[in-house]
């Protein structure tokens, strides 16, 4: 009895595997396919899935870009992702540039990314490969917005197997053309150029013929994007005119391949923006430009020509710059990273001459007085120290030491808090409401006056403790001590003093055998 059921078991299996492979054969004749394997059926992107094998892959509509965009980056600390590196050029007075090093790795945190959609219409290119192949296998090109190629296939389909998948994009409405077998993308200078990370993807056989749905397609930016801000930030009336500014050994184009590499390769050359070349600017209306490049270290700055005026009087504080090469130090840009590079120019402040300075109404002597009845050879040397008695007579003829009200003048001139200055190829911030800025450690400190374009610069000489002479032993960069030519009682004199903290006539008076400095007013 069971060897009966046994047979017609076998019977029946046999009849039923005959008519499938019957209706197999008949299926493909009926297609004219006899004798193609999946295999090569796979490149059919038109057919339906249920009947090639295959299975659908649906990108998102969405798309997420990270990086740069048209804000500011913030670092993980929420700080704008600007850090400022102040440095002069000594042959070239009055010209600071502050770099922002966005993404560069000195940075003690990396910075945020924060994405955002890509724009609709925007086209972008998916590039897939056979995971254990270099050569691509396929390639579709979307628009941004919508799910469905428009070139390559109105569909993605792929057997089962494992794959890698890339996408790129020059975020722009414009067709990319098709990839060769090699995988290499020409990137010219000025492309906004991305691409996302390699993308993994597994389909397995019972997926032939469902829809697979890609879950998230961001884009990551390959290049970076430089401002250039060119302003003169001297006193209200400096302005810049005749700029020009460079970005030397950029490259001009470049390759960037998908599997194998993780940085650009090209020629180099050099960027000037064109927004700023031959442009003019009043003060606090800075000339700025923005490039996309390709990452590049170690690039060069140069500055080919920019005249400052600092004062509308064109005969006098006129400078132009020129700088490039050694003289400025060299940038490092990240990719996908946003920077600022700051030029600004000051002007010179200190006075090139001894020509009197109109400060209040009076002509005030550019230079401190010296023993002799004459004046120092630098704006910025502390003097002669004299008495009381002394100083009555300091000055040469045509000048005099000031009287307790024309000192008095002064500390309402002073100059406003954080204005910068330009004293002996430095650059200082004035950081307090005293116009002081220096200290002791400093080559130079003192106080700065200013009254419309004028500018009068007193050094915080010091002090001599007693008797008059050529060497002050007291204070010396610290603070400064003027004589007025008024006594305080018959003891005192006033003078003008003034440090850190504060600025102003000393009403109780000094005791006239402590020697100071003299200022000479006309």
């Amino acid at each position: 009895m069971k060897r009966q059921i046994h047979s017609q078991y076998r019977q029946m299996r046999s009849q039923t595997a005959h008519l499938a492979i019957a209706a197999a054969i008949s299926l493909l004749m009926a297609f004219g396919l006899s004798g193609c394997s999946n295999e090569d059926s796979v490149g059919l992107a038109d057919s339906d899935p249920s009947h090639s094998g295959e299975a659908t892959l649906v990108l998102p509509s969405d798309i997420e870009v990270t990086e740069f965009d048209s804000t500011p980056m913030t670092r993980a600390n929420g700080d704008i992702e600007k850090e400022t590196a102040s440095f002069n050029v000594d042959d070239n007075q009055g010209v600071i540039i502050d770099t922002g090093k966005g993404g560069v790795s000195d940075h003690p945190t990396s910075p945020q990314t924060r994405a955002f959609n890509m724009n609709t219409g925007v086209h972008y290119r998916v590039v897939i490969y056979k995971s254990s192949e270099s050569t691509i296998y396929k390639q579709y090109e979307f628009i941004a917005g919508t799910a469905t190629p428009i070139s390559g296939g109105s569909s993605i389909t792929l057997a089962a197997g494992s794959y890698d998948i890339y996408a790129y994009s020059f975020n722009k409405a414009e067709a990319i053309s098709e990839l060769s077998l090699t995988s290499d993308i020409s990137v010219k200078d000025g492309d906004d150029f991305m691409s996302t990370n390699k993308i993994p993807q597994t389909i397995s056989a019972n997926q032939m013929g469902t829809t697979i749905n890609l879950s998230q397609l961001t884009f990551q930016r390959r290049c970076c994007n430089v401002w250039v801000k060119v302003e003169s930030i001297a006193y209200d009336d400096t302005a810049i005119n005749d700029c020009n500014v460079t970005l030397g050994k950029l490259p001009v184009s470049a390759t960037w391949n998908l599997k194998s590499s993780s940085s650009f390769t090209g020629v180099s050359g050099e960027t000037t923006w064109s927004a700023i070349s031959n442009k003019s600017s009043g003060k606090n209306t800075p000339i700025t430009a923005s490039h996309i490049m390709i990452p590049k270290s170690s690039l060069s700055l140069s500055l080919p020509t920019a005249t400052f005026n600092t004062n509308k009087n064109g005969s006098k504080g006129v400078k132009e710059f020129s700088f490039s090469g050694s003289s400025v130090p060299s940038i490092s840009f990240a990719s996908g990273s946003q920077y600022l590079i700051s030029i600004r120019g000051l002007g010179a402040y200190v006075p090139t001459t001894p020509s009197p300075v109109t400060i209040g109404g009076k002509k005030w002597s550019a230079y401190n007085s010296t023993s002799g009845k004459g004046f120092v050879s630098n704006p910025w040397d502390y003097g002669y120290y004299f008495t009381f008695s002394d100083a009555q007579s300091a000055c040469p003829s045509g000048w005099h030491t000031p009287s307790k009200d024309e000192l008095s003048v002064l500390p309402s001139k002073v100059i406003p808090k954080n204005s910068y200055v330009l004293i002996n190829n430095k650059v200082y911030q004035i950081n307090n409401n005293y116009g002081f800025f220096g200290s002791s450690s400093e080559a130079n400190s003192g106080a700065i006056f200013k009254d419309g374009d004028q500018i009068l610069c007193l050094p915080a000489a010091g002090l001599r403790n007693s008797g008059s002479g050529s060497s002050g032993d007291y204070n010396g960069g610290n603070g400064g001590d003027y004589w007025s030519t008024t006594p305080s009682g018959s003891d005192y004199g006033y003078g003008l003093y003034f440090y850190s903290g504060a600025c102003g006539l000393n009403h109780g008076g000094y005791s006239p055998s402590v020697g100071h400095s003299v200022r000479c007013v006309q």
